[in-house]
């Protein structure tokens, strides 16, 4: 039928290494809450759901950023305001040689870097690296400032 079946839900639940954290993505919006208390029953100390891009855990800069998580074993819900004042220009191909291009800071592609950039500091914040989103972006964009070395 074309459609992800329960077990594909169940799978972004696993943590079979017993991380410190687990980071998930949900397509709809709606399953954050089922998401988040899930993890908690399931005996998580520390996650974070999001509301990813295609399902995946990144962050959108065009949009706001609802996390439902948990920390040291309580949950909690906060959004992330948006990363960009308008709209980004819809991607019309892509092209690996520009993604490199990007990373060794030949050029730039400021949705992509906003994205890496805002992604890393929702999980710096879960991962209990920074006290507050604004840390945490401050702490991502040195990361990625510094990543050439």
């Amino acid at each position: 039928m074309g459609l992800r079946s329960p077990v594909h839900t169940l799978a972004r639940l696993i943590n079979p290494f017993n991380a410190a954290v687990t980071l998930q993505a949900i397509f709809h919006p709606a399953y954050r809450t089922s998401h988040q208390h899930t993890a908690l029953r399931l005996g998580y100390q520390n996650a974070a759901v999001i509301k990813g891009e295609g399902g995946e855990f990144e962050r959108n800069p065009d949009a706001r950023t609802l996390v439902m998580g948990i920390q040291d074993g309580v949950s909690y819900e906060t959004e992330w305001d948006m990363l960009s004042e308008s709209r980004s220009d819809v991607e019309e191909s892509f092209d690996l040689n520009e993604f490199i291009s990007v990373w060794q800071g030949e050029t730039k592609h400021e949705y992509g870097e906003k994205a890496v950039i805002g992604t890393l500091a929702l999980t710096l914040v879960a991962l209990k690296k920074a006290e507050s989103m604004d840390d945490a972006m401050v702490m991502a964009q040195k990361m990625w400032d510094e990543r050439l070395g």
